[in-house]
């Protein structure tokens, strides 16, 4: 048993800068202040606080330092349930190279404004980390882990 009874949890594969893999369940508020529903991945790992806790198969948590994130693998495409953000996001198919040499390609949906939908201005953004669409899974980048980004289009 573990202390997040009222959060919802999300398989994710956290993988650290030096390359270790640690497979357990993220903890997501069942409400977020942004949009209806529950509060997404992305949207934990954006939040101020500079650890996160990630439950293991023992019912244990441990607590993760952000920035010593590479990226998160969610093993459920989470962001991808609102159709309606979905269709107004413009698409940007982009290859990150991370700081380790990791290659990681995908699609990226830019909710920015018109005049600022560029790949440069998505990459610039404030928040700590981004997501990246794979055909399989939704990856959670750490931008300060980015050595180069690479538009796919």
């Amino acid at each position: 048993m573990n202390d997040y009874g009222a959060s919802e949890p999300v398989s994710a594969i956290v993988t650290l800068v030096e390359g270790m893999a640690i497979t357990g369940q993220l903890h997501v508020s069942p409400g977020s202040p942004r949009h209806p529903g529950a509060e997404t991945p992305l949207e934990l790992l954006n939040r101020r606080e500079p650890f996160f806790p990630l439950t293991q198969e023992d019912g244990r948590a441990i607590f993760i330092a952000k920035r010593q994130v590479a990226f998160v693998e969610c093993r459920t495409p989470a962001e991808a349930g609102d159709p309606i953000r979905a269709s107004a996001a413009r698409q940007l198919p982009l290859e990150i190279t991370l700081a380790g040499g990791r290659t990681l390609t995908g699609v990226a949906m830019s909710e920015l404004p018109p005049g600022r939908s560029r790949p440069s201005d998505f990459l610039n953004a404030d928040d700590s980390f981004f997501a990246l669409q794979t055909q399989d899974d939704l990856l959670l980048i750490n931008r300060a882990q980015v050595r180069v980004a690479r538009s796919l289009r």
